[in-house]
């Protein structure tokens, strides 16, 4: 059993049997105050005078039982000093009784739990009676007592089944949580809150369904950065053997011979220089981007400075580039997202047909705005759309111009820390249309 599931119990159950001994305490306070109120004699005496007339002695008879069974009243009536009910009188009442039936009315109350009361009545024909009655005796502590002790036995046996039950019911999910927890620590990243954890509708479940959204993101960032050390690796082999072998084939060979190969390591050198930096800019994403300074961010003009920082490349290539706009404007960071569309246009210009044509378009729908950034090139093959924003992946276009394959990635991640989507398709009529989606400011 749990530390916590023990203190629910235990507070649980103190808090209704505290609740039980004070409803018990003020529940036996009230029947003993009211047990010991005086009765209204003079009413029971006229109610029990009225159906001796009517009824005569069955009448008193019946009084008397109604009286004794509802409100634990002996009532009788002497005449000249007969009881008329022929029965023993309660033995707390004989040594009053003289007393009594000498008096016209008389109260006396000779204990705590006793009252004695006495009334002269005169019928309608004028006949004197004497109307007693006696209320208390001993009182059944011992059976009252008795009770109280099997309601408080009773009450502590429900109180424990349904503090069981309620701290079972809030220990079992946080066991759950903090199972997959462990589980997670120990290395098994596919560790979740079970299914039953998770449908609760409470806050507990509302916990176990964020552990597992978290669980699934940790997974998935450890794999992307598994994957990009692993290709990483495999990148940087083989630009690192060709420099071991153009610098062997340099130390070895002739003089015109050492220079080539020395332009080529130097050409391999700024190829593992670009990677490198492109790996760290991917990685630094992963910091940056949640903790990055947002501003209005007017789409048409950042469309426009890309464009004009790609405008010698496009030129080198004779392409035309068209540029459509509105006025759109995202809460984002303006150098991030320019960065990200720089990498979709350096793409459309690398990829585009020579002489050929990229139309980048800006527009808005709703509460959304959207950027298409089209080329007139080759496209891409169905099966690798989706892939072609995994680091690394280049694709069957890849020997079309040079690169690393981490420009789409570096776009995917910071649209997605915006808010946006990012997706890829081909046109009908020839080329790629790559097209990035942003909540824009109303």
């Amino acid at each position: 059993m749990s530390p916590l599931y023990k203190k629910l119990l235990l507070w649980f159950c103190a808090a209704n049997i505290a609740v039980l001994l004070v409803s018990v305490f003020v529940t036996d306070r009230i029947g003993r105050y009211v047990g010991n109120s005086e009765p209204d004699w003079d009413e029971i005496a006229t109610q029990t005078l009225a159906r001796y007339e009517s009824e005569g002695l069955l009448g008193l008879a019946a009084q008397h039982e109604l009286l004794k069974r509802t409100r634990d009243i002996d009532i009788t009536l002497f005449r000249n000093g007969d009881n008329l009910l022929k029965r023993r009188l309660p033995p707390p009442l004989r040594p009053f009784l003289p007393q009594l039936l000498a008096a016209d009315e008389l109260v006396l109350r000779p204990g705590r739990d006793l009252w004695l009361a006495s009334r002269a009545l005169t019928t309608a024909s004028g006949e004197r009676l004497q109307f007693i009655a006696f209320r208390g005796g001993p009182p059944p502590h011992a059976r009252r007592d008795l009770l109280l002790l099997v309601q408080v036995a009773l009450s502590l046996a429900v109180i424990a089944a349904l503090g069981f039950v309620l701290a079972r019911s809030l220990t079992r999910p946080i066991q759950a949580i903090q199972s997959a927890t462990r589980k997670m620590a120990d290395g098994d990243l596919a560790a979740r809150a079970d299914a039953t954890t998770t449908a609760r509708g409470d806050e507990l479940g509302a916990l176990a369904r964020d552990f597992n959204h978290m669980a699934a993101r940790t997974e998935a960032l450890v794999g992307q950065q598994r994957t990009v050390l692993q290709d990483v690796s495999h990148e940087l082999r083989s630009p690192l053997a060709r420099l071991h072998l153009l610098l062997e084939l340099a130390r070895q060979g002739a003089t015109s011979n050492g220079s080539q190969q020395l332009d080529r390591a130097v050409k391999e050198v700024s190829r593992l220089d670009d990677l490198i930096g492109e790996v760290l800019n991917l990685s630094r994403l992963e910091t940056v981007l949640p903790g990055m300074t947002t501003v209005p961010v007017d789409l048409a003009t950042l469309a426009q400075e890309v464009l004009d920082e790609h405008a010698l490349e496009a030129d080198a290539r004779q392409l035309a580039v068209q540029l459509d706009t509105v006025t759109a404007y995202v809460d984002g960071d303006a150098a991030l997202l320019a960065r990200a569309l720089g990498n979709i246009v350096g793409n459309a210009i690398k990829f585009s047909n020579v002489a050929g044509a990229i139309t980048v378009d800006v527009s808005t729908a709703n509460s959304i705005a959207r950027i298409r950034v089209r080329d007139h090139g080759p496209g891409v093959p169905s099966a690798q759309l989706d892939k072609l924003f995994q680091p690394f992946y280049r694709g069957d276009n890849a020997a079309r111009a040079d690169g690393h394959g981490l420009g789409l990635a570096i776009a995917q991640r910071i649209v997605e820390a915006h808010g946006g989507q990012i997706n890829a398709h081909n046109i009908e009529s020839g080329g790629l249309e790559v097209s990035l989606v942003l909540p824009r400011i109303q």
